[in-house]
């Protein structure tokens, strides 16, 4: 099994150096010193045990002053790539720009739930107490 690691900037250029190496499912290689600042892209290939590839292309940005991140990607298919990067010694928000926090849908389809059956709950209860109430008043 081999793995091809390239870590391209806006020019072109490569700044991968050295040989990839493979741990488990981790591929790590080596870059140059001296990444400026600005927009890189990941270009990652390995095998896989069974003799399938796998690729994926992975976008970050070297912020100025920041350490240099060491993008990481889980192995998928090559026909469906979902990769992503983990920034060492920063802020996963600052890395990718975004603040919004990743909610699963499963809590709120819970919470949902719930809330139907109490309101259905309330309107049986209601129900049920108003017919007494009429059948109270009925037989007085």
């Amino acid at each position: 099994m081999g793995a091809e690691v390239q870590v391209n900037d806006a020019t072109g250029r490569n700044w991968a150096e050295g040989d990839a190496t493979i741990t488990g499912a981790t591929v790590v290689a080596p870059v140059s010193e001296g990444m400026p600042a600005g927009a890189y892209e990941v270009l990652w290939k390995v095998v896989s045990a069974d003799g399938h590839p796998i690729s994926a292309a992975i976008p970050f940005t070297v912020l100025e002053g920041a350490p240099t991140p060491t993008p990481t990607a889980t192995p998928t298919d090559e026909a469906a790539p979902t990769p992503s990067t983990t920034p060492v010694g920063g802020d996963a928000d600052q890395a990718t720009g975004s603040s919004t926090p990743t909610i699963s849908a499963w809590p709120i389809a819970l919470i949902s739930a719930v809330v139907v059956v109490l309101l259905i709950a309330l309107v049986v209860f209601l129900f049920v107490r108003r017919r007494r109430a009429d059948q109270a008043d009925t037989e007085a």
